[in-house]
């Protein structure tokens, strides 16, 4: 194949992954736990308080998984999540509902069990398959 097929082979993969459904979440300045508190993680040792991206980074980053294609998944999301400007978190919608599933199956590992469920019942109440203006985010 020469280098320009490659470059087109390239834009053609790069144009379907951009053609998947999307999901879209308003990121609210500021996102407490089921007691009100700020999300607190450990990082190098040290207590960080954080916010939703970060919150779903941790979360995705410390739960285990079951398969190599699972770490794979794992790190597209965490990708995405990384890559997201402030705001408006943007995914595909499969690797959203695949992140959804995880979080149901593994988050209490992580997070102590009602926050899991706390934080997974808010995504998918949250969650909008249509665009959202950073003025629609919820707090």
């Amino acid at each position: 194949m020469s280098s320009r097929q490659q470059k087109r082979a390239g834009e053609r993969a790069q144009d379907k992954i951009e053609a998947r459904p999307k999901v879209y979440l308003p990121v609210p300045e500021e996102f407490l736990d089921l007691m009100g508190d700020p999300w607190r993680g450990v990082q190098n040792s040290r207590v960080i308080e954080m916010d939703l991206p970060a919150i779903l980074m941790y979360t995705l980053r410390q739960a285990p998984v079951k398969t190599g294609g699972d770490s794979i998944r794992t790190l597209e999301c965490y990708q995405i999540l990384k890559d997201t400007p402030d705001g408006i978190i943007s995914m595909p919608k499969d690797d959203w509902d695949w992140m959804i599933s995880h979080f149901k199956e593994m988050a209490h590992q992580v997070w102590k069990a009602p926050d899991a469920a706390y934080l997974t019942r808010w995504l998918e109440i949250s969650v909008r398959l249509t665009p959202v203006e950073p003025a629609e985010q919820q707090t």
